[in-house]
């Protein structure tokens, strides 16, 4: 997807992030902390605000505004780097530890 052609500049934004395969990952505490963690940290970089947002077992939805200065896509690429870092690093490493 090109998120350049979605990015229309200062405004608010609604966005749907999903986890690989579906994988209900969002249910475990620890998971979803890191991942609302790194959403505020995204923000906070861009100077934008969080306006809502809802989180499922296996998705999340936010809406949130962004101003002038900072793109959709500078805003994913900080927030979905992160995340999935950390979402590998907390589940999937660990757990080819395990399966071995």
């Amino acid at each position: 997807m090109k998120w350049k052609n979605l990015d229309v500049g200062q405004g608010y934004y609604y966005i749907t992030g999903t986890i690989t395969e579906w994988l209900p990952l969002l249910e475990r505490p620890s998971i979803r902390d890191m991942v609302c963690a790194d959403i505020a940290a995204a923000l906070e970089a861009c100077g934008g605000s969080l306006a809502a947002f809802v989180i499922m077992p296996t998705h999340l939805h936010l809406l949130v505004y962004l101003p002038e200065g900072c793109s959709l896509h500078e805003f994913c690429k900080l927030w979905r780097g992160r995340s999935g870092r950390h979402t590998y690093l907390s589940y999937w490493r660990n757990r080819e530890m395990w399966t071995r």
